[in-house]
């Protein structure tokens, strides 16, 4: 278990490296837009672009890197005389503590930009702050924080439990799979007529207004320990070869 972990802070480690790259990255491009693009425009609000950059490579790189690791190291840590219970509970111990911290790091970039880099960079420009009910609803209170950190660490370790074990048992065809659910649904999106979507503007507009309430946290939350026990179930009936 002590490989798996040293395994576990280097990937924290790269984690940590890209979302510092991407705020860089978002720092540069919103400088060339306000300043550039929109030189002109003074009464413009400067947008916290860094912090959503960060933010969403942070969600997706946890998210989509999971499965991966779970088909590289859950082998290797079997082989090496750890319980499959062990392993499970090592993931979940590390999708959650890992997800707590990545929210604080996003809470203190975002302040950072936010509260210090924007005044000082665009004090030429507006200082009314754009509106951002996902932020004001993630960033504005430290509960309503950590109830959604708990409904994202739930999806992060039901995809982690799940398509790890089918990547395992499968293998390189689980990719196809994938490929093709995404191109099926991007047809089925780009086939929808206008009313088909209105309807659907309407039901993504009424989710936002949910945005402030619990109902979104904990349908992730119930999805997320569906996907989870799923995974589990598949991960105790896997098979392994010794290494």
């Amino acid at each position: 278990m002590r490989k798996f972990w040293n395994i576990t802070q280097k990937n924290f480690v790269s984690l940590l490296t890209i979302t510092g790259l991407v705020y860089l990255i978002g720092l540069i491009l919103n400088l060339i837009i306000m300043y550039g693009i929109l030189g002109g425009l003074r009464d413009t609000p400067v947008f916290p672009l860094a912090s959503t950059m960060s933010l969403i490579s942070v969600a997706m790189f946890w998210i989509i890197s999971g499965p991966f690791t779970v088909k590289k190291y859950f082998t290797l840590a079997i082989s090496m005389s750890t319980t499959r219970e062990n392993y499970i509970l090592a993931e979940l111990f590390q999708t959650v503590l890992g997800s707590l911290i990545l929210y604080i790091i996003c809470v203190l970039l975002f302040q950072l930009e936010n509260g210090v880099l924007i005044p000082l960079c665009y004090s030429e420009f507006s200082r009314e702050q754009p509106e951002i009910p996902f932020f004001t609803t993630l960033f504005g209170s430290f509960s309503s924080g950590i109830f959604w950190v708990l409904a994202f660490a739930a999806i992060a370790l039901g995809i982690r439990l799940f398509l790890g074990s089918l990547l395992i048992r499968f293998g390189q065809i689980i990719y196809w799979v994938l490929w093709g659910i995404w191109m099926c649904a991007s047809i089925y999106l780009s086939s929808m007529d206008n009313e088909e979507m209105a309807l659907l503007e309407h039901n993504i507009d009424y989710a936002g207004s949910l945005l402030h309430g619990h109902f979104i946290p904990l349908l992730c939350c119930a999805a997320g320990i569906i996907i989870s026990c799923i995974g589990i179930c598949l991960l105790k009936k896997q098979e392994v070869r010794c290494i």
